[in-house]
């Protein structure tokens, strides 16, 4: 497999991407591309400069025609639109993306304290270790506890069992996520905003089932992560509050 990786401008940040018209292309879906990826986009609620950005180019022939649309998309979006292809080519594209991330995270920079982009990089660092920080010392020793126990958490869980967990009602728990911008209905089913995902408060797995029709269908199931718990453990009290 060979997609080139490019570096396009999500909202000031240098991100990596592929181009997704290449990306259908490789997975062979039977789909127009067009079709497929505002699908895709809808269904998984991807947002644009966060997963993907999108570029217009207008034809370089004189007779005109319209402009030809490009999605350029995150890693984590190829990865993501690979896995829900259920295919031996959504698993190759999606080992690939793994392997362009781990090599592009093994190309470190040697640190210079003269240089600016690495400065801010550095403070940015160090306010997310420090909200973590923050997130385990607060008014009440009994929360402050329960934070650390839910950020210890083995892997991710079910909302229902998130819910049990912060000792919410189910119901009112769901109900919560949907007004918070945390998750939103897909028919019946939840389904995490990309932004929460890309934060690490929430994960989207794989779920296949049999359909009342006897045939095999996967749906993206939502979980809450260990920091998601701790976060919703430090904001859920606060009714109505910002999250």
């Amino acid at each position: 497999m060979n997609i080139a990786i490019h570096d396009e401008n999500f909202n000031g940040e240098l991100t990596k991407t592929v181009n997704a018209r290449e990306l259908h292309e490789w997975l062979e879906n039977k789909d127009h591309f067009s079709t497929w990826i505002k699908d895709r986009i809808s269904q998984y609620g991807f947002v644009e400069g966060g997963d993907f950005v999108v570029i217009r180019e207008t034809p370089k022939n004189s007779s005109g025609g319209r402009p030809a649309t490009d999605y350029y998309i995150s890693l984590d979006m190829a990865k993501e639109l690979s896995m829900v292809e259920r295919n031996e080519k959504g698993k190759e594209a999606r080992q690939y993306f793994i392997d362009c991330e781990r090599q592009a995270k093994s190309n470190v920079v040697a640190f210079n304290p003269d240089d600016p982009a690495q400065l801010r990089g550095l403070l940015v660092n160090y306010a997310e270790r420090t909200e973590i920080a923050e997130a385990r010392v607060v008014e009440l020793e009994p929360r402050a506890e329960a934070y650390d126990r839910l950020e210890a958490s083995d892997g991710s869980v079910t909302p229902r069992v998130a819910a049990k967990m912060l000792d919410f009602p189910e119901r009112k728990f769901t109900k919560w996520l949907e007004v918070n911008s945390w998750a939103f209905r897909q028919g019946r089913v939840l389904q995490g905003y990309a932004g929460r995902r890309k934060q690490g408060y929430l994960e989207h797995e794989p779920r296949t089932f049999i359909d009342g029709m006897g045939e095999e269908r996967t749906t993206m199931q939502m979980k809450v992560t260990p920091k998601g718990l701790a976060r919703l453990a430090k904001v859920l009290p606060r009714e109505g509050g910002a999250a």
